[in-house]
């Protein structure tokens, strides 16, 4: 890859390497010719040759690279691991109602569950087609999560309860329950 590097580029005619560092760097092959070209002045300090010593750094920057791709495969299978104790196979039906994570109208940061809409059909890869409003929609199953509805047509969604106690400790009757008001919306300029 550095070779590839070190060529200079046909529009600029300067080498990546140049354009980034400033100047022109010594790859293995650039060190192998110079020796060739103008003899091994690097011998003495290296303790052996320096052809030798390129070749023994290549096996050992082999060797790093293998030990690595073991370790990245082994961290790798470990994490799987630690994921699939928790992970469960979800799956939708058609005509099933489902949630869908959507974000939110003024921020995208922000998401919430919108729904229940309904699973016209599964695709391939997890993916599923449903009905928002007019449209079709594609979501994959991570943004999904299935609606459950009560038994008697209730959505589950908590309802609003007004109950009146006296000071005396005694609940009052079905006639004193007050619903709260709702505010009207202000009308925006």
């Amino acid at each position: 890859m550095s070779a590839i590097r070190n060529v200079p580029s046909e529009t600029t005619g300067i080498s990546s390497n140049q354009l980034v560092y400033g100047r022109r760097l010594r790859g293995l092959l650039y060190i192998a010719r110079d020796v060739w070209t103008h003899g091994d002045k690097t011998a003495k300090q290296l303790k052996m040759p320096t052809i030798k010593y390129l070749e023994k750094l290549q096996s050992d920057l082999d060797i790093a690279m293998k030990t690595a791709r073991e370790n990245t495969s082994r961290a790798h299978d470990k994490a799987k691991i630690h994921y699939d104790k928790n992970s469960t196979v979800r799956q939708l039906q058609p005509d099933d109602k489902a949630l869908v994570l959507l974000p939110s109208d003024g921020r995208k940061l922000l998401t919430g569950w919108r729904g229940p809409y309904c699973v016209l059909q599964q695709l391939q890869n997890n993916n599923y087609e449903l009905q928002i409003g007019r449209r079709r929609a594609t979501f994959h199953i991570n943004q999904l999560r299935r609606f459950y509805e009560t038994p008697d047509g209730d959505s589950g969604r908590p309802k609003t309860v007004g109950m009146v106690i006296s000071d005396d400790g005694t609940e009052g009757d079905a006639n004193e329950i007050i619903t709260p008001r709702r505010r009207r919306a202000r009308p925006r300029h």
